[in-house]
């Protein structure tokens, strides 16, 4: 499913993209959802007292499997302090695109996920859905499903691994707000 995007190929509306989730969403069933990779940084601890601006994002891969009725979806979350100093001190997550564009031109260096001298979380979780009749979906149906639904359904996962995380870095927790669709 993961696909170089084609140029001349529009994409479809973000009103298609979640209407085509829906019509698979109504026939898969989670079968498992698994931290199979992670990654923590910090350079210098922050100063007591000073708030960082953090930034979420994500990129989704998946493929269907040759056991049938099988479709494993990968989500590759990032939790970074943004660039920017000061800020709210807030999590913000990422536009779909921003994250596309940025988890692409990253893609070939794991190194590039780690900003010197700054705080990252990151985790990618692999999420397993039977769908017994998968045959039957588009490849643009079962992509847009990985891009709406395996994140949603991942996002209580990535909640409780960032506010751990950072209690166990003996950093101040934040709770990650809600993954909103659309």
């Amino acid at each position: 499913m993961a696909k170089t995007p084609n140029p001349t190929q529009s994409r479809p509306s973000r009103e298609r993209i979640v209407q085509m989730a829906g019509e698979v969403a109504q026939s898969v069933s989670i079968l498992n959802v698994r931290l199979v990779a992670s990654q923590t940084s910090l350079g210098k601890p922050p100063t007591p007292g000073t708030r960082k601006s953090l930034r979420a994002r994500h990129r989704v891969r998946g493929d269907t499997h040759p056991e049938p009725s099988i479709l494993r979806v990968l989500v590759d979350l990032v939790l970074e302090e943004s660039p920017n100093p000061g800020g709210s001190g807030q999590a913000a997550s990422g536009t779909q695109e921003e994250t596309a564009d940025r988890a692409s031109a990253q893609a070939g260096s794991q190194q590039a996920w780690v900003p010197a001298g700054r705080l990252l979380i990151g985790a990618t979780f692999q999420l397993v859905y039977q769908l017994p009749e998968i045959d039957k979906y588009g490849k643009d149906q079962l992509q847009a499903f990985a891009e709406v639904n395996a994140v949603y359904n991942v996002w209580p996962y990535w909640r409780e691994y960032v506010q751990s995380t950072l209690a166990r870095m003996g950093l101040p927790t934040i709770t990650m707000p809600a993954y909103r669709i659309g």
